[in-house]
């Protein structure tokens, strides 16, 4: 009968944080020590050896003999340890990873829970923030691909660079990705929301955390928005005249092309957005122009 104890189970909710790829790859590793040794019953040393070589590998890869082979081995694991019910009752650690299973997609190399994705390699943590960006647009069809950068272009969306300034993200009041100095390396996550002083941050590999602001201010390093740009091409100032219009800042035939009249009115609506008054229609006022109902908000809703 395989159990796992009770200490086993600890280092490896500590190794994985409740992340279910974490969670299968050390398990996975565990049986796999276990089998080479050729014992049956898994001991704390196995499970520490298993966290220990994931965690820190040899530049030769001192386990590759190890790889996984056998495809679903935890969900056996798992399968076998429900039915014969062998792990402690005083302890709740195996509870809570096995709970942390439930309600989970498996997609490519994501996982996706409670609508966001989420992954443990920080190689995909910017295609993860993309795609999470792209759902809170209400973009349908996703697939969890590290090529997900493709999806932007194809689903009519242009990028603005914020730079550092996170405050220009929250003047522009639309949801964005920040990357962020963290420790040595570099991460990404979506700001989701603003309210007050605090922010809702998606990250790909903790889910939704809220903090606030000035925790991480100076961590950003560069932001990022996508947005729906309607003034590209020929038409591009009939569209700009006909918005303005609208707004009740245009009181003048639309002729597609940028006047004076135009301009002016134009700068009107920079003055009101808090913008640069340069009278061009620059990325920063299309941003502005394209940020009309149906499109996300950082306020909630």
């Amino acid at each position: 009968m395989i159990t796992f104890p009770a200490k086993g189970l600890r280092l490896i909710y500590k190794y994985s944080h409740g992340i279910p790829r974490l969670i299968n790859l050390a398990c996975d590793r565990t049986l796999l020590f276990s089998y080479s040794e050729g014992k049956i019953n898994i001991d704390a040393g196995m499970a520490r050896k298993a966290v220990r070589d994931l965690s820190f590998p040899d530049s030769k890869g001192t386990t590759g003999f190890l790889k996984p082979a056998i495809i679903g081995v935890f969900i056996f694991l798992l399968i076998i340890i429900l039915a014969y019910g062998n792990v402690s009752r005083e302890d709740s650690y195996f509870e809570k990873i096995s709970s942390m299973l439930k309600g989970v997609k498996i997609e490519g190399d994501f996982f996706i829970r409670d609508g966001i994705y989420m992954v443990s390699s920080e190689e995909l943590f910017e295609a993860a923030c993309t795609l999470n960006l792209l759902n809170i647009w209400g973009e349908k069809d996703l697939k969890g691909s590290a090529e997900v950068n493709k999806e932007i272009a194809k689903r009519s969306f242009s990028v603005y660079k914020l730079g550092s300034d996170i405050d220009k993200a929250v003047k522009f009041n639309t949801p964005c990705i920040l990357y962020m100095k963290h420790g040595k390396t570099n991460k990404c996550v979506v700001l989701r929301w603003v309210v007050g002083n605090d922010a809702m941050l998606i990250d790909p590999r903790e889910g939704k955390n809220i903090l606030p602001v000035k925790t991480f201010r100076n961590m950003v390093t560069e932001g990022v928005v996508f947005y729906k740009n309607r003034y590209r091409g020929n038409n591009r100032i009939l569209l700009l005249q006909q918005e303005l219009k609208a707004r009740g800042l245009y009181d003048y035939p639309a002729t597609g092309e940028l006047g004076p009249r135009t301009k002016q009115a134009l700068m009107k609506f920079q003055e009101r957005e808090g913008l640069v008054k340069t009278g061009e229609l620059d990325d920063e006022t299309a941003v502005m122009l394209s940020n009309t109902e149906g499109a996300p908000k950082l306020a909630p809703e």
